[in-house]
């Protein structure tokens, strides 16, 4: 039987501190959260489930394109304002009930990081693919970009019950502290991968990068 790797994009919050619905601010010619899904349709993952919460019923309507994609699934999360945790155990509810018992390794991609690209989503994804098979069943793969990690993280089957019973909003940061023998580190070259927009002015810069 054939495993399953599924992507988990996380775009449930309200953005609060951006004072906007930070999905749908601009980028390129399209917006945040466009930006990563193009990106993410692009990867090798077969199954990509977007995880939604706040707004949902604004941003639906501006993403209908993406969605006629076969390997893209709208998970929603009422719990949103809890915190991150509670998308993460959405989400991975969504990918068990899309591919079962086949579910091998679920990976966790943040909506508002727009200079990730498709090829460090599928470096990551062949890392984790190509390890031997009794490491890949506890393995956990965090890349870095220069000395930040980043996303997207990789969790294999082993870890599912752990994330199901995250609270708050650290998202998985206890599971990676106390796993930390079973991390591998993928060190990848795009430093950029680590900007995430979380207010005006870390946005401001990043459009004018992309302007210059």
């Amino acid at each position: 039987m054939e495993k399953s790797l599924c992507l988990i994009i996380l775009a449930a919050g309200q953005s609060r501190r951006m004072g906007t619905i930070k999905q749908l601010l601009p980028w390129k010619d399209v917006t945040l959260l466009e930006n990563t899904l193009q990106v993410a349709l692009q990867s090798a993952f077969s199954e990509i489930i977007l995880v939604l919460g706040a707004n949902r019923e604004v941003i639906l309507p501006k993403i209908a394109p993406h969605l006629e994609d076969d390997r893209l699934t709208v998970a929603i999360n009422d719990d949103w304002s809890s915190g991150l945790a509670s998308s993460l155990r959405v989400g991975l509810e969504m990918a068990r009930n899309i591919s079962g018992e086949t579910l091998q390794a679920v990976g966790f991609l943040l909506a508002d990081l727009p200079f990730v690209r498709s090829e460090d989503i599928d470096s990551v994804l062949n890392f984790y693919t190509r390890l031997p098979l009794g490491d890949k069943n506890l393995a956990i793969v965090v890349p870095y970009y220069g000395d930040k990690a980043g996303h997207p993280v990789i969790f294999s089957q082993c870890y599912f019950s752990e994330i199901e019973k995250l609270t708050g909003d650290r998202g998985a940061n206890s599971i990676l502290k106390n796993n930390g023998k079973n991390i591998y580190r993928l060190s990848l070259d795009n430093w950029q991968a680590v900007c995430d927009c979380d207010n005006r002015e870390e946005y401001a810069s990043y459009l004018a990068r992309i302007e210059r």
